[in-house]
């Protein structure tokens, strides 16, 4: 087991240690970028000649931020006591999460309330969020490297 994990390392696998710490600042960071990204979105969305374009930036933006939320929520909540969560109760939270906001995306998308690509953007804040600490991550590991 030892000879396994030297080879891991040697290959540039981060111990446990490491790897909390690199998940922990990846999540810190994201969580914050969401909000920074929505923000400047909700900025730049009125410049948008597009009826109901901010509505739609704003409906998305917070859609998107409450579901990642509640989605680290239940994975925390999950993964923390001291035996594994059961894999179709955390498959079943996910799922109906999903399903939730497909719901209130049509229902939107139905009553008019917003532009569509404004919710488009809007629901692309935690994407942006979570390529821009992809990359930053990535940086840093070439730059230590």
């Amino acid at each position: 087991m030892n000879a396994a994990r030297t080879l891991f390392r040697g290959a540039g696998m981060p111990d446990t240690a490491a790897a909390q710490d690199i998940h922990q600042r990846l999540l810190r960071f994201v969580s914050r970028a969401n909000w920074v990204v929505f923000i400047l979105f909700l900025m730049v969305s009125p410049y948008v000649p597009l009826e109901g374009f901010t509505m739609g930036v704003v409906c998305g933006g917070l859609l998107v931020t409450l579901n990642f939320h509640l989605a680290y929520r239940s994975l925390r909540r999950s993964f923390h006591g001291g035996r594994p969560p059961a894999f179709p109760v955390v498959m079943a939270k996910h799922y109906l999460r999903f399903l939730s906001t497909g719901v209130i995306i049509f229902l939107l998308i139905r009553n008019g309330i917003g532009n569509p690509l404004g919710l488009l953007l809007g629901l692309s804040v935690v994407v942006v969020s979570l390529l821009t600490a992809s990359a930053l991550e990535a940086w840093r590991s070439w730059r230590s490297a």
